[in-house]
């Protein structure tokens, strides 16, 4: 497995990146065709995009591993089914990725992480701390995402950020 991680600032704190307009699209279009489940931190009950999606809300599936260690357990995560019609309301409500975020001029429900049909991550994003990562498999082609320079490949492993076994 490859892991690869994007920020969204350099080590000085000067420079200030994002993933936005083709990349964006480009990241959420493979996301959608590796992944059959996403989820989103919900913050704000009154986001205009929950109702837009509520029908693509599922229940969260047994074999979805939890990746929100870094949150109390009195965070409100939603789950939702991967579709075409999904996928163009997500393009439609943003086209950057650190806008997923309830806060600085946003209304969005927050941190958006993906999930292969296994439960395993694929993409997840901690947006308050402006992180992003992709968690890769050898089938898993990422070239368009990853031609974007500021993606930094991190390390090779069979355990995803918080541990669990994903590969």
């Amino acid at each position: 497995m490859l892991i690869y991680n994007f920020y969204d600032t350099d080590s000085s704190g000067m420079a200030e990146y994002n993933i936005c307009n083709e990349d964006y699209k480009v990241l959420l279009e493979i996301c959608f065709k590796y992944c059959k489940t996403m989820s989103l931190i919900i913050t704000n009950n009154n986001s205009k995009l929950l109702k837009k999606i509520e029908k693509f809300q599922i229940e969260k599936s047994e074999n979805i591993i939890y990746k929100f260690n870094h949150y109390d357990n009195n965070v409100l995560i939603k789950y939702y089914q991967t579709c075409s019609e999904l996928l163009e309301v997500l393009l439609n409500t943003t086209d950057n990725i650190f806008s997923w975020i309830n806060g600085w001029g946003y209304d969005n429900p927050e941190d958006i992480t993906f999930y292969r049909d296994d439960g395993s991550v694929f993409f997840t994003s901690i947006i308050h701390n402006g992180k992003c990562s992709l968690f890769v498999r050898k089938n898993e082609d990422v070239s368009l995402i990853i031609k974007n320079k500021l993606w930094i490949q991190s390390q090779q492993s069979g355990q995803s950020g918080d541990g669990s076994v994903i590969d």
